[in-house]
């Protein structure tokens, strides 16, 4: 049965897309609190340090090389087809860390995730693209933030209270893909791609210098947002706080903030240009971050974090609402899968980056000149705001 933009937001079709994006954005940093356990468990391991490290970045990688194959695949052949490979593959490939010993068959594993996260992501992206138009799609862009940040809360939290019992249990909550998989299967119509329209719409192009400067954005948000993940475990061991299940409450601490935000970003949009939504969230992630870097304790840390998920919050809906707002129907796969791409580059070379600073300076000193970087982005982002009209 076809869908048109009216669809209810909440619609079973609707809430099987936002339980299915919940699996995507945060699914690697899920066993971010079992690190310095596998890194233990490994310890025989050359060069542990760094592969341990890989367990939590590889997917990211997986996910850059093949979101825009995922996108152009669910242009050509459907949005729903995409989605359910996806999701057997996540189920299959995350859980790996519970069946799977040796080191090179969990980080084989991991990279499976990162395609099978491609697939999920770019694929719920464009169907919610084809379902939604204007103010309706960008309030239903802040809601899909909101399930993003949830999904994350329960990943993080979940995997810090796993990783208590063992660093293996963590890989459970991969398995959650199932249950989405059946309501996809009996929910998620099967109709031809909505965005294959005759005519001029179907020789559309993407508008290519937009789409770049929305991707650059998009990963260096997330390139810089990742480091709570990949170094608070760490950060907070150096305060003298050593629980696996604290280091993961912390990391999600961002995300409870972070749902709030994104709940309101349909009206703030209603109110504010994409740019100047830009600029606000760059200062907040940049307050929360300079909180963290002058934290004594565990308390400050959390603050910190919380602060800064605000800025997420609304980062994650700004960027996918702009870029959807101009991109041909017929287009939207291969621009979810680009917008997918830059996520996740950005949190692939994250570790690479904020190690070599961090070792050099220190990890408070890290979150310190991050926090630089963003306060001259939250500038860069005023001064196209006011080249923008309101609601650009």
């Amino acid at each position: 049965m076809p869908h048109s933009p009216e669809e209810p937001i909440l619609s079973p079709l609707a809430l099987t897309l936002l339980l299915a994006s919940s699996l995507t954005v945060m699914s690697n940093a899920t066993i971010a609190p079992s690190l310095p356990a596998i890194a233990d468990h490994y310890r025989d391991v050359p060069g542990i340090a760094t592969l341990a490290g890989l367990l939590l970045t590889l997917p990211s990688l997986a996910v850059a090389l093949s979101a825009f194959g995922m996108g152009v695949a669910a242009d050509r052949f459907g949005r729903r087809k995409v989605m359910l490979i996806g999701l057997v593959a996540y189920g299959f490939a995350g859980s790996t860390g519970l069946w799977m010993d040796g080191l090179p068959e969990l980080l084989a594993g991991r990279f499976a995730l990162g395609v099978a996260v491609a697939a999920v992501m770019t694929a719920a992206t464009a169907l919610i693209s084809d379902l939604f138009s204007g103010p309706q799609r960008d309030k239903f862009m802040g809601v899909q933030g909101a399930a993003m940040s949830i999904g994350a809360i329960a990943f993080l939290v979940g995997g810090g209270f796993l990783a208590e019992q063992h660093w293996r249990a963590p890989f459970l909550l991969y398995l959650a893909a199932f249950g989405v998989l059946i309501l996809a299967v009996i929910i998620v119509p099967r109709t031809a791609p909505a965005q294959r329209r005759a005519g001029a719409d179907d020789a559309a192009e993407l508008p290519v210098g937009f789409v770049a400067g929305v991707m650059a954005l998009a990963a260096l948000i997330m390139a810089v947002f990742y480091v709570i993940p990949v170094r608070l475990p760490f950060y907070l061991r150096e305060l003298g706080v050593n629980s696996p299940s604290a280091a993961g409450m912390a990391v999600a601490a961002g995300t409870v903030t972070s749902t709030f935000a994104s709940l309101a970003y349909g009206r703030l949009r209603s109110r504010l240009s994409p740019p100047a939504i830009f600029a606000y969230a760059f200062g907040a992630i940049a307050l929360g971050f300079a909180i963290v870097s002058f934290a004594h304790g565990f308390n400050a840390v959390v603050g910190g974090v919380l602060i800064s998920g605000l800025g997420l919050g609304l980062m994650m809906p700004n960027q996918a609402g702009w870029l959807m707002s101009r991109t041909p129907p017929a287009r939207r796969g291969m621009a979810a899968g680009l917008l997918t791409m830059a996520i996740f580059a950005g949190q692939f070379v994250s570790p690479l980056i904020s190690g070599p600073v961090a070792g050099a300076f220190g990890l408070a000193m890290m979150y310190r000149l991050t926090a630089a970087l963003l306060v001259a982005m939250m500038v860069v982002m005023v001064l196209v705001a006011r080249r923008e009209k309101p609601l650009a």
